[in-house]
């Protein structure tokens, strides 16, 4: 019997972050996962998709595929590859950042985006204009990158670079954890933050995942 939903991890730490957030809302044992760390270059700058590796990302969607009715990726670098996935599989397929999206649509303000892996700032950018721009919401998307990729980094690191880089997005009047892998480091980031709206992309999933 297929699992409900399917989640295809460009790491450990996105699997990890993904299982964690299920388990608190009770849904976990309507997953599988699947994780392939060779869909992503850790020390990639751009990330264009071009045939070899849609085709690379495609092949594992269709195993997973195989064992779920419905898939979602948690990686951000290849959200854009979303609609092909759709027509190329016949199933659904969601952005790890759907969820998160929405409910950005009921906060205010300007929107603070933080970042780890620099090629996923576009997508992620472009996403939220998207989806703002459809609600007929005028709302300033504001970006940084934490200098420390989850790939390659020691938590501790990674949780300082995390929270060193939120300086800049002070007067946001909302932070988006939009990568999975910084679920980890949450509590540090609301303490961090202080009392302002945070939404994480991760658990936004979890919550508004039907199963």
């Amino acid at each position: 019997m297929k699992a409900a939903v399917g989640f295809l991890h460009a790491g450990a730490a996105s699997r990890d972050a993904t299982i964690a957030a299920l388990v608190r809302c009770g849904k976990e044992s309507a997953a599988t996962h699947l994780v392939d760390s060779s869909l992503v270059d850790p020390n990639a700058q751009e990330f264009p998709i071009d045939d070899k590796r849609y085709q690379a990302i495609l092949s594992r969607a269709w195993e997973l595929a195989a064992q779920a009715d419905r898939i979602v990726l948690t990686c951000s670098a290849y959200n854009a590859v979303v609609p092909s996935l759709r027509e190329d599989l016949g199933i659904s397929v969601e952005r790890s950042d759907a969820a998160g999206a929405r409910a950005l649509l009921g906060t205010k303000g300007a929107v603070g985006v933080l970042v780890s892996f620099p090629p996923t700032r576009g997508v992620v950018v472009d996403y939220l204009s998207e989806v703002f721009a459809g609600a007929e919401q005028s709302r300033d998307v504001r970006t940084v990158i934490a200098e420390a990729p989850p790939f390659s980094t020691s938590a501790e690191d990674y949780r300082a670079a995390l929270l060193g880089a939120l300086p800049p997005l002070r007067g946001c009047g909302v932070l988006f954890v939009s990568q999975y892998s910084m679920n980890a480091h949450l509590d540090a980031l609301r303490e961090a933050w202080g009392s302002g709206p945070l939404v994480s992309a991760v658990d936004e999933m979890a919550v508004a995942l039907d199963v």
